[in-house]
């Protein structure tokens, strides 16, 4: 049987329902758990929903810190809804901000944040710099469609988490990967 994220509060019941969401929630679980479930400490860029902070908590006994700019960001809550909270730090604040003020090394990395080149890149570089030797670095939307063409719907309709992912890789030599169907992981 798959992975079932807790649906405590009306609004993770209703991102449940959602089939691609469920999928990435799913996917998320499965590669912590497989992957890094011994972290101690966890940290995720972009914590929006809610939906990767209780995957990455309930994959693993670590701690974890999410940093979103979004003040509507339901990660906070759905942590409290689901008792993780001692387990727990959230800073509201965009990224560049956090690792202006960061000394912290984490075990495992989770990058979900800005999806321009830009905010992709640092967010790659700056994480890959605060990941202890051996932590996994995991980054979403590196196959998004956004990646391939310019929506306008989309909040950031140049997206550039592919060509981020893939200089990194380059650059810095990366020979472990691990492509999931919606997550790349890479090992330090």
């Amino acid at each position: 049987m798959s992975y079932k994220l807790p649906t405590t509060t009306d609004y993770m019941k209703e991102q449940m329902a959602h089939e691609p969401t469920r999928a990435y929630a799913e996917e998320m679980y499965e590669t912590v758990k497989r992957l890094k479930p011994d972290y101690k400490e966890a940290l995720e860029i972009g914590a929006a929903w809610g939906v990767s902070a209780l995957s990455i908590l309930l994959a693993g006994e670590g701690n974890l810190t999410s940093v979103d700019s979004d003040p509507g960001c339901h990660a906070p809550i759905e942590v409290e809804a689901n008792n993780l909270k001692d387990r727990y730090k959230f800073f509201l604040k965009r990224s560049h901000e956090f690792w202006d003020s960061n000394a912290e090394k984490f075990d495992l990395i989770y990058i979900d944040g800005g999806h321009t080149y830009e905010w992709a890149h640092l967010d790659i570089m700056e994480g890959w710099k605060a990941l202890k030797d051996g932590g996994l670095l995991i980054i979403d939307d590196v196959i998004h469609k956004y990646n391939r063409e310019v929506h306008l719907e989309a909040l950031e309709p140049h997206y550039g988490v592919a060509i981020a992912s893939m200089e990194h890789i380059f650059n810095n030599h990366i020979t472990q990967i691990n492509p999931g169907r919606i997550l790349l992981s890479i090992y330090k």
